[in-house]
């Protein structure tokens, strides 16, 4: 149910405030198709009707001060960790080899684009808070990084826990770190919502 409510608003899971425990555990399945085809901010909205519809679902938009965290440059120098590439220098253009990361943990890569949009939204996912630009790093990137996972991704292997944290390879390979503040960020408060009863 969270999942579906991030999707339908366009919110991480700790900007939903005051749901019961039941809408993160249980799950549903939820089969639904549009009579035609629909642009992407129409479909999002017709899902908000299907919560509201089939779960009650009532939800309020507010502003609340919480914790964030800001990425900034790790060194104090300005460089940058040796997977973080520039992709305006010929050095550090496109690679010449498949990057190539350990068994046992996981992997996120980029290729070059506008900013660190990509990254800060990792870091978003990874360290489930809500993540700001302070690098201060303009231009096109790509990155590679790789770190120990809770639950290795083949099937059956265990977790590779000789790999570094999320947080410790941000900083040994993209030279990146995060700070903790707080200001205030968008949330969506809960009113109301109910388990959805058999047709």
């Amino acid at each position: 149910m969270s999942q579906l409510i991030q999707l339908a608003y366009g919110v991480r899971d700790h900007q939903i405030l005051n749901g019961p425990e039941w809408i993160r555990s249980e799950r549903f399945n939820v089969a639904a198709k549009a009579s035609t085809e629909v642009p992407r901010d129409q479909a999002l909205r017709m899902v908000q009707a299907l919560l509201a519809d089939r779960f009650k679902l009532r939800v309020r938009n507010e502003s609340r001060d919480l914790t964030i965290l800001e990425l900034r440059l790790a060194r104090d120098d300005g460089r940058v960790g040796p997977n973080l590439h520039d992709c305006s220098k010929p050095q550090d253009g496109p690679p010449e080899k498949p990057f190539v990361a350990p068994t046992g943990g996981s992997v996120a890569s980029a290729d070059c684009g506008p900013g660190l949009s990509y990254l800060l939204n990792l870091v978003s996912r990874e360290l489930d808070a809500m993540v700001v630009d302070k690098t201060g790093l303009t231009g096109q990137w790509r990155y590679n990084i790789f770190f120990t996972a809770a639950i290795s991704p083949v099937l059956d292997a265990p977790p590779n826990l000789s790999l570094p944290t999320f947080a410790a390879a941000l900083n040994e390979q993209l030279g990146l770190r995060t700070e903790r503040t707080r200001a205030p960020i968008p949330v969506l408060v809960i009113d109301s919502v109910e388990r959805p009863t058999p047709d």
